[in-house]
């Protein structure tokens, strides 16, 4: 009986790839990025360029898109030996559209994106007990790895830092391993722990940017879940919800031809009919995974619905609803404490770019904490509803984040938040508002 063959994997000297070399993967996976976000299909082709280099094996291999400071995506693996081009490819398309932690990258954000890919070495435990693992730690060149088993008092879990992240962070050993191990949801000294296994690993980080490779112009963009005529079918059925619901009959809890889908926010609007003036919103947002759309405008309507039944108003008002609905996200920044001038936001954001978002298309909502904010004109410039949205929920000492989502919606403007402002400057805003 003959002995099996054993395959020798070629592994990719990554100190050895040359600049040009490094520029072509760089480029590589800016394509697939941008083809998995437009929804495009790439053929095997695009890795010719790097001839027999494709088929050698890397141990890991990261993607990670930024907008100036802000991540917007990072995945790979590290650990298991994989083919330069799948290493690639996997890293890519996970990074632009399945990052768990954020919404997928939407097409607007495409040209302002840089898109780093790091290439890994094989992890190497640390041979150290206890506090004198960080001795073997160099920052810069290690990148770090954290795992726990199953039959840890932990349970089993996992963290990564890749090597670049603790310059980036401006951090040193303690606080990078600190890091490491909430990331991985552990105590922060559980590294010391030597039933938790720590690793080092080291990179070739490529920098680059999306801008490199040609994107389409016009850009296209996500559409909504529906057009207009189905959002007001939609609008219809839950006026009709909320009278059944107030004279106890059976609702509707799903109607044909109507709006369905996903979304990443909702916001339905109670409105005084003569006046035009919003009395109350009820917001549900979920950038990922997104909301099914009519359950979720159900129950904001049976919300709604006992709100207002309790509600005591100063005279009879007669009450509209209307219905928004935001989707395709884009992540733009922060605003931070430093970016106000008194009540004012200052022109030029120290961290925040709005480049690429027309205010006739999408909706700024800007989020603290928990508390939502949202404002949609198309009479007003992007900054001006920025500023909006932002003072709704302004707090004197935390950052704020900053989207912007496509919004369908029937009505012709829209400024809603879930709560009042915090600090010291805290006021009740003369609207009342409820949900989440």
């Amino acid at each position: 009986m003959s002995e099996p063959t054993v395959r020798k994997l070629t592994l990719l000297d990554l100190q050895g790839i040359d600049s040009q070399t490094q520029a072509a993967i760089q480029k590589i996976a800016a394509r697939i990025v941008v083809a998995k976000v437009l929804k495009e299909r790439l053929s095997a082709s695009v890795f010719d360029e790097l001839g027999e280099l494709a088929e050698q094996y890397v141990y890991g291999c990261f993607t990670t898109l930024k907008r100036g400071k802000t991540l917007r995506g990072s995945c790979g693996f590290l650990g298991r030996p994989t083919r330069l081009s799948d290493a690639i490819a996997e890293s890519a398309q996970k990074t632009a559209r399945d990052d768990p932690r954020m919404p997928g990258i939407s097409s607007i954000e495409l040209p302002y994106l840089s898109c780093h890919l790091t290439l890994l070495s094989d992890p190497l435990a640390i041979e150290a007990d206890g506090a004198q693992r960080n001795e073997k730690i160099e920052l810069g060149k290690h990148g770090l790895r954290i795992t726990t088993s199953l039959t840890s008092p932990y349970g089993q879990r996992g963290g990564l830092i890749l090597p670049a992240q603790p310059l980036e962070q401006g951090w040193d050993i303690d606080a990078t391993l600190a890091a490491l191990c909430r990331q991985a949801g552990l105590p922060t000294d559980a590294w010391k722990d030597p039933s938790v296994l720590l690793e080092t690993f080291e990179g070739l980080e490529i920098p680059g940017d999306l801008s490199l490779v040609e994107l389409p112009d016009p850009m296209p963009l996500e559409g909504p879940p529906g057009d207009v005529e189905s959002l007001q079918k939609l609008k219809a059925a839950t006026v009709q919800t909320m009278i059944n619901l107030s004279h106890g009959a059976t609702p509707n809890y799903y109607v044909l031809d109507a709006m369905d889908g996903t979304a990443q926010t909702i916001v339905l609007s109670a409105v005084d009919v003569d006046s035009n003036v919003p009395l109350a919103h009820w917001i549900q947002t979920s950038l990922r995974p997104g909301l099914p759309l009519q359950s979720s405008v159900f129950e904001l309507s049976r919300l709604a619905e006992g709100t207002l039944r309790r509600s005591r108003f100063d005279k009879a008002v007669d009450i509209d609803l209307a219905l928004s609905i935001l989707y395709d996200a884009a992540h733009h920044g922060s605003v931070h404490p430093v970016d106000w001038d008194e009540e004012k936001l200052k022109e030029s954001l120290s961290d925040c770019g709005l480049e690429g978002v027309y205010a006739n298309q999408r909706a700024i909502m800007v989020l603290c904490g928990e508390r939502i904010a949202v404002a949609f004109d198309p009479s007003k410039s992007v900054h001006d509803l920025l500023e909006q949205a932002a003072s709704m929920i302004r707090s004197e000492s935390l950052s704020m984040s900053v989207m912007s989502l496509g919004c369908i919606s029937t009505a012709s403007s829209l400024l809603a938040s879930n709560g009042p402002r915090t600090g010291s400057s805290d006021r009740t805003p003369k609207e009342s508002a409820s949900g989440s």
